[in-house]
């Protein structure tokens, strides 16, 4: 029998009134096998990040370092590392709200290792 290994899931807030509740923690269980592409379909499926009005937000997910990028306009993740990585050695996946800044220049950026453009200066496009 395998034992789940518990992670730590945390989130930013998005506004004001979304404080009340950061760092918004919650625990999930998963089996060693599972991977990080199945605890994001997990954590998308169950609605854990906000929407954002305007249907525009970026998100980093991040473990010790970027692994993911998640956008509220796309459908799936993109992923920075192995997407089959296992979590068994993973203590929290953290997801870093990059406001609207647009999630293909973020991307870029983290896979260049460019700097990240102000996640504070509005939306951007890379257009």
């Amino acid at each position: 029998m395998t034992i789940p290994s518990r992670l730590l899931i945390t989130r930013d807030s998005v506004h004001a009134a979304d404080d009340c509740e950061a760092p918004h923690a919650r625990w999930i269980n998963l089996q060693v096998s599972e991977t990080l592409e199945d605890a994001l379909r997990l954590l998308l499926h169950n609605g854990y990040l906000p929407s954002i009005a305007g249907g525009c937000a970026t998100w980093i997910v991040r473990g010790p370092q970027a692994l993911a990028l998640v956008a509220q306009q796309w459908r799936e993740p993109r992923f920075l590392v192995d997407a089959q990585s296992t979590l068994v050695n993973l203590e929290e996946l953290r997801f870093v709200y990059w406001c609207q800044v647009d999630p293909e220049i973020v991307f870029d950026c983290l896979l260049t290792g460019a700097e990240l453009p102000d996640r504070y200066s509005g939306f951007k496009t890379s257009k």
